[in-house]
């Protein structure tokens, strides 16, 4: 029977997750490894419990392994960090993006399954190997709607150590992360109409106009709440990061260029939005595409022609 555990948000590709639903028995039971149970993470639309672990005092290892990945992970606890009360919780969410290396969520909670602290006393250490990794991949925490690259310790040809100083989720990525602005009701600018045009291209009908007012709210809220995200109506990190998550990609992605329209157009300006671009997503091959294109060509290399071909798509898409 699958388990619910329902916790509160936190960030980090690592995850560990809040237990509400568990009881503390169940948890004990289960020792290091917990198989079927679900955390409700908002941004997140499925993931896995890899570890619900009783912690101690003295110092210690615990080893997980993350079927999505396939990657082995290794946590490596002081003693004196934590306590015989306390218990580890560790979950796996599904990557985003290509990019995308591993993403968990890690926490800390007591026997009841409230969370503990965010702030550990001192810094635990995680090695994660794996046959996706490489020793150029960042590594990165999101805490509070705000990317954070952590400290690398060591780094091997296929695997990664990094300190952790609290619970959020953690991203092993081959991209850097970039902190888009914080957006909320009364926001106006360029950073607006990236948002709009977002938002678009997810469904809704907005006039992008770069002026976050009452139904861009009603529309962010809407969005959240579709991706598990808490509707506040103000667009952080993770609101972000759903909003430029892949779409879905033409059967057929056919050359285009100016005075084109359809699906292969608004899949080149998502994915040019997603690599910094301002350009609106409505379809339409027009003359601001044209530039956006321009540069990237420029930035890669190639043909600088303004016409999306193999080689155009080929550098967007990998």
């Amino acid at each position: 029977m699958q388990k619910l555990i329902n916790f509160p948000m936190s960030k980090l590709t690592l995850a560990v997750c809040a237990l509400v639903a568990l009881s503390p028995t169940t948890a004990h039971a289960a020792g290091s490894n917990y198989g079927g149970g679900v955390v409700v993470v908002p941004g997140v639309a499925s993931n896995s419990v890899l570890c619900v672990k009783t912690l101690s005092s003295e110092a210690q290892t615990v080893q997980l392994h993350d079927p999505l990945s396939n990657a082995s992970i290794a946590i490596g606890i002081p003693s004196g960090v934590f306590s015989a009360t306390q218990k580890l919780v560790v979950a796996s969410i599904p990557t985003r993006q290509s990019d995308d290396v591993l993403s968990i969520y890690v926490s800390v909670e007591n026997r009841d399954g409230v969370k503990v602290t965010s702030s550990f006393r001192e810094p635990i250490t995680l090695t994660v190997t794996g046959s996706k990794l490489s020793p150029s991949d960042h590594v990165y925490a999101l805490t509070d709607g705000v990317w954070h690259e952590l400290r690398v310790v060591g780094r091997a040809s296929n695997s990664i150590s990094f300190e952790l100083s609290s619970d959020p989720i953690i991203q092993i990525t081959k991209k850097t992360l970039t902190n888009r602005q914080r957006l909320s009701l009364g926001s106006t600018g360029q950073s607006v109409k990236l948002a709009q045009s977002l938002l678009n291209s997810k469904g809704f009908h907005l006039s992008v106009d770069g002026i976050y007012g009452p139904m861009t709210k009603r529309s962010v809220v809407s969005f959240q709440r579709s991706s598990h995200l808490t509707g506040t109506g103000v667009i952080n990190a993770l609101t972000w990061a759903g909003l430029t998550s892949t779409s879905t990609r033409p059967s057929n992605l056919s050359t285009v260029q100016v005075g084109a329209f359809g699906s292969s157009v608004s899949y080149l300006q998502l994915q040019l939005v997603r690599r910094g671009y301002s350009v609106v997503i409505d379809g339409r091959f027009g003359p601001n595409t044209r530039a956006a294109v321009v540069a990237f060509q420029l930035s890669r290399n190639l043909l600088v022609d303004g016409i999306v071909g193999p080689a155009t798509w080929s550098a967007l898409i990998k």
